[in-house]
């Protein structure tokens, strides 16, 4: 599943000037949307994922 992340660039730094290495984890990326309230990870556990967490707290 290729997800669409143009929405994270900012106007310092555009879309075709992503270094290629981000270009390629943001290939790999896929959106996930939680309820309200939802854990999404807990203190010292173990991960092999990279969470950016775009809202919320």
């Amino acid at each position: 599943m290729t997800s669409n992340f143009s929405h994270l660039s900012t106007d310092a730094l555009s879309p075709g000037q992503l270094p290629e290495s981000v270009k390629a984890l943001l290939k790999r990326a896929h959106i996930n949307r939680y309820p309200k309230r939802t854990t999404i990870v807990d203190a010292g556990t173990e991960s092999r994922s990279l969470y950016l967490i775009l809202k919320g707290s």
